[in-house]
């Protein structure tokens, strides 16, 4: 069966690669807060809590420390781009067209007939294993048509994350953000004190209150919210 997990892996692969790029060009700073995300996809199911703590600290004191610098990885000229766009047109979006049309049809396919019965995939998981599955044949296909250097995916890839910083693990921080506010009761206090503002049966209130908050705690927290 194919699980959840084997995302985290695939995730972490990457990593490890854009790690091993930096690493290759001297930036120190780069492969380790890279090696260290890697290491968070690909061990944080088998690490300890105060492993994967100490981790995330490691991560902020090279972020905080200036550790991450733009990477500079070869790619083509504007002229070459331009070419590449004249001579294939919107065919260049085909590849990224495949990801989201793998993921609808696969999951419709596994869920409305009897390949579904098989058990390939993690029950309720089907959909994003699908989104992988989907990445994955986008990228073998766009390698076949465009035949690039076998490591251009990845070159532009790491310039892409450089580029970003440490703000690309942001979703990751506060999706960890919001189970610490879940399992500290964050929520339930929150609601009563609204519910203490808010008088009893006012539809009008309760639905600003609600908006508002939403906003702003999603202004606040992203996804931690």
């Amino acid at each position: 069966m194919i699980t959840y997990e084997w995302l985290y892996m695939l995730a972490g692969a990457a990593f490890a690669v854009w790690a091993a790029l930096s690493l290759k060009d001297g930036r120190w700073g780069n492969a380790a807060f890279w090696v260290l995300v890697a290491t968070s996809f690909l061990l944080g199911s088998h690490l300890s809590d105060l492993a994967n703590g100490l981790l995330v600290l490691a991560l902020v004191a090279i972020a905080g420390f200036g550790g991450l610098t733009r990477s500079d990885p070869p790619t083509t000229t504007p002229d070459e781009r331009q070419a590449y766009a004249a001579r294939l047109g919107n065919r260049l979006f085909l590849p990224a067209l495949v990801v989201p049309l793998t993921a609808v049809a696969g999951t419709l396919l596994y869920n409305y007939t009897p390949f579904g019965e098989i058990g390939l995939f993690e029950a309720r998981r089907e959909t994003l294993i699908l989104f992988g599955i989907g990445v994955l044949a986008a990228l073998g296909g766009a390698m076949v048509w465009l035949r690039p250097p076998l490591l251009a995916s990845a070159e532009e890839g790491r310039r892409l994350l450089d580029s970003i910083g440490w703000a690309a693990i942001l979703p990751q921080m506060l999706a960890a953000l919001g189970t610490v506010f879940t399992l500290a009761g964050v929520g339930e206090i929150i609601g009563g004190i609204a519910g203490v503002i808010i008088p009893e049966g006012s539809v009008f209130l309760t639905v600003v209150v609600f908006a508002a908050g939403m906003a702003l705690f999603t202004m606040i927290m992203g996804n931690a919210f």
